[in-house]
């Protein structure tokens, strides 16, 4: 399924129930869109969601977090590309939490998902890019990196240094070299 330049929203579970009572895998595809929805329901064949696979910021938030009859919803991934301004909340992550391995409390949804792969930024996960600390401080190795909030996690542009960062530098470096003479 693919939502193009629209905002989608459900007052009930979003995912991936055939209409013949079974459950069917497949990937969603939010290209310059929004999705809300209460829970995210997680079956137990693999499923995509890429957040912003086109131009154009896109979203998905669940109030609810995952749901699922199943403890084989681990294939569930949620894979952002590059675009700055790409999100995902969850502002009660519930099932999501029991995914990752660890100990993890609701607000570090994201870095529990992050370290258990269910996460991926470009399609590479973090054991390509690295560790939690490193993806939300040095960056995915774009020029961005992933921020959190404890509901949202997002893809933004890693600052630039500020011009009273880059003085302060320059007279550092001036009295470290007037010291050495």
């Amino acid at each position: 399924m693919t939502i193009n330049n629209s905002t989608f929203t459900i007052a009930g579970e979003f995912g991936q129930r055939s209409t013949s009572g079974g459950e069917a895998g497949g990937t969603v595809n939010l290209n310059n869109s929004d999705l809300t929805a209460q829970e995210f329901y997680v079956g137990s064949n693999s499923f995509l969601l890429n957040i912003g696979s086109a131009a154009g910021d896109s979203s998905a938030s669940f109030s609810g977090g995952w749901d699922s009859n199943s403890s084989g919803d681990q294939g569930f991934t949620v894979n952002f590309y590059n675009d700055v301004g790409n999100s995902m909340s969850m502002t009660t992550p519930g099932r999501a939490l029991s995914l990752a391995t660890g100990s993890w409390t609701a607000a570090q949804w994201a870095e529990g998902l992050w370290e258990n792969n269910q996460i991926t930024y470009g399609g590479a996960d973090s054991s390509t890019l690295g560790d939690w600390s490193t993806v939300t401080t040095t960056g995915l190795g774009d020029g961005n990196l992933f921020t959190f909030d404890g509901n949202t996690l997002a893809v933004a542009a890693i600052p630039e240094p500020s011009t009273l960062a880059l003085v302060s530098l320059a007279f550092t470096s001036i009295f470290y070299f007037r010291r050495r003479k």
